[in-house]
């Protein structure tokens, strides 16, 4: 591509041979981003493409290489990926990224009007899944604002947010190459008034990750009204307002109360009174989830599971329910989920907890089977090993005589066993003993009879055919 033919390139052009030009999607400070089509493969791409009079700046160009390079490094779907940087043969630096349909909330906002409080928590949450991998790798985005913020569809036409120019992002010392050295300089102004914080005001080399956290509170508050909270038609005045304005939240009907907190804390003018991480703002919205993608990056923020499997919550939870267990969440570690390392602490001590109620459930029910064969073989008590019933005599009379064994075994009823009564049971069985004819014999179990003085009497108790487990 010959720059002297125009720039931004014209659609058709041919960009380094292999990118041909279909489309022109925006402009920045620092160049122009064009829709393109690899020529060989025949994919659509976005390219950035710094602009020709910045090209001879060190400082610029430097910039613009670190911005696709922190983009690369993000592995989170929330940020566009960045696929090859190069330069042109004239020494102009480009790279090439991922190819978005849809807009940025600033556009959506100017078209519709502010949002609701549903999709205002979904779209700031899945931004803030991919600022939590972003802070965890020592990278501060410092313009976080609507139209950074692009709203994409998924093959399921569900919304899908991404997080655009990383073109002003600090990037700590320990993610810097040997031949990079820190850009910002003290007292240097970065990103867009108002939308920054104070302290990223009087000193863009003071941001952290709590000062991306104020700017999303500046988003949250625009989506939810149409504006953002602090006013000013000149940079001095808008400065003013940032640094000394009180907030006050939105004044809608429908806001909850838990959001209100949320943005009173989110925009406390101190970095010390705000929440102090993604995650600890993540916890801060779980009351207010309402969509399965907003628990999905509350999950993923605070670097756990987030689902559990179909049949395991339904026996657990019961039928219907619509949220993970929510004691996982309060456990602070706020890293992205494909962060490199082993299984949390508060993963194991569930996957423990599951293993131990899993033991206790089999145990249960092989104790409930065992008590039900026992309550079905006759004359025993359940729980006890049978006992054989004694048939005790009573005293001879005086005036009779005792009649003879065969009399009395046609008087003793004989007693039959079911066929499927244990073998080893029937030798425990009763015994018939020879009674007097003029008395009827007086059975007897063994538990009935008198305790001999001194020994252990054991306590045995029959169970009818009620529920073992219920209460009497």
């Amino acid at each position: 591509m010959h720059l002297e033919h125009g720039f931004p390139p014209a659609t058709g052009s041919l960009i380094d041979g292999k990118y041909v030009v279909t489309g022109f999607i925006g402009s920045g400070g620092t160049g122009v981003v064009l829709a393109a089509r690899h020529r060989d493969l025949g994919h659509l791409v976005a390219i950035k493409l710094l602009h020709p009079e910045l090209a001879s700046s060190k400082d610029v160009v430097t910039r613009f290489l670190r911005e696709a390079r922190a983009m690369s490094r993000l592995k989170s779907e929330h940020v566009v990926g960045v696929i090859d940087v190069e330069r042109l043969p004239n020494g102009i630096p480009y790279f090439v990224m991922e190819h978005l349909t849809g807009s940025d909330l600033s556009t959506r906002l100017a078209e519709r009007g502010p949002f609701s409080v549903e999709d205002v928590v979904d779209h700031v949450l899945q931004a803030l899944e991919a600022l939590a991998e972003a802070h965890r790798r020592g990278i501060v985005h410092r313009d976080l604002k609507p139209s950074n913020l692009w709203l994409t569809t998924r093959e399921d036409d569900s919304d899908f947010i991404k997080v655009l120019d990383f073109g002003t992002s600090k990037i700590a010392r320990s993610e810097l190459t040997a031949n990079e050295p820190p850009l910002t300089r003290s007292g240097s102004l970065l990103g867009s008034p108002l939308y920054v914080a104070p302290e990223q005001i009087r000193s863009a080399s003071q941001a952290d990750a709590r000062s991306d956290i104020w700017s999303l509170g500046v988003v949250m508050h625009e989506l939810l009204t149409g504006h953002p909270p602090f006013h000013g038609q000149f940079l001095g005045e808008m400065i003013s307002a940032v640094c000394s304005d009180p907030y006050a939240p939105p004044a809608r009907e429908d806001l909850p109360a838990e959001l209100a907190q949320i943005l009173m804390k989110c925009l406390q003018k101190a970095p010390e009174l705000r929440f102090q991480s993604a995650g600890e703002l993540a916890r801060a919205f779980q009351p207010l989830v309402r969509t399965a993608s907003s628990q999905v990056s509350i999950d993923r923020i605070l670097r756990l599971p987030s689902s559990t499997p179909p049949s395991l919550r339904d026996a657990l939870e019961g039928p219907g329910t619509r949220l993970p267990f929510t004691d996982t969440l309060e456990h602070p570690t706020s890293l992205a989920p494909h962060a490199a390392g082993g299984e949390s602490r508060a993963t194991r001590r569930r996957r423990s907890s599951l293993t131990a109620l899993a033991f206790i459930a089999l145990g249960a029910a092989g104790a409930f089977t065992w008590l039900r064969l026992e309550r079905a073989l006759p004359g025993h008590a359940v729980g006890a090993p049978p006992t054989p019933a004694a048939t005790v005599p009573a005293p001879p009379s005086e005036s009779q005589n005792e009649p003879d064994s065969a009399a009395t075994a046609a008087q003793t009823p004989s007693r039959r066993e079911p066929d499927n009564f244990p073998a080893h049971r029937r030798k425990l069985g009763a015994r018939a003993v020879p009674v007097s004819s003029a008395r009827p014999a007086v059975s007897a179990r063994v538990d009935d009879a008198r305790p001999i003085p001194g020994a252990l009497t054991p306590k045995t108790r029959t169970l009818d055919d009620e529920n073992p487990f219920g209460h009497r």
